[in-house]
């Protein structure tokens, strides 16, 4: 703000700027894509133990919007438990309405400008059926 705001005194200007940032924080805040890295979920269980994912993409005014993005290197998943195990998580969080996208890691490394890419389009898709 380049002035001070006398409280209880207010110009068109002031009101002006109270609309603008009134529409930053609705639009940005409450309509924006939120990310949380390694997002926790103790009460979804795999073999008796919590689940944790690599990306939780959400919108704080869609509850209906939740996308997990899991990222898989070879080293992490190249066995059948792991296998296994992944295929449970995905069929747990989708039973709980979550959508599930997975990248293998190499594609991550080989080519990070086509996963987001794909991530994108994902979500610009998820969007207009998905979440309907």
């Amino acid at each position: 703000m380049k002035k001070g705001i006398k409280a209880g005194v207010y110009t068109e200007e002031d009101y002006e700027l109270f609309e603008y940032h009134r529409l930053i924080v609705k639009n940005f805040v409450w309509d924006s894509y939120h990310i949380t890295l390694q997002a926790g979920f103790p009460k979804f269980r795999i073999d008796n133990k919590s689940t944790r994912v690599d990306l939780l993409i959400w919108k704080p005014n869609d509850e209906k919007f939740k996308l997990i993005v899991e990222c898989d290197g070879f080293n992490y998943h190249n066995t059948k438990e792991a296998f296994i195990r992944d295929r449970k998580r995905d069929r747990i969080f989708k039973s709980k309405g979550y959508q599930v996208i997975r990248f293998s890691g190499s594609e991550i490394w080989k080519d990070p400008i086509s996963v987001s890419s794909e991530l994108y389009d994902f979500i610009e898709d998820y969007e207009k059926i998905g979440t309907n």
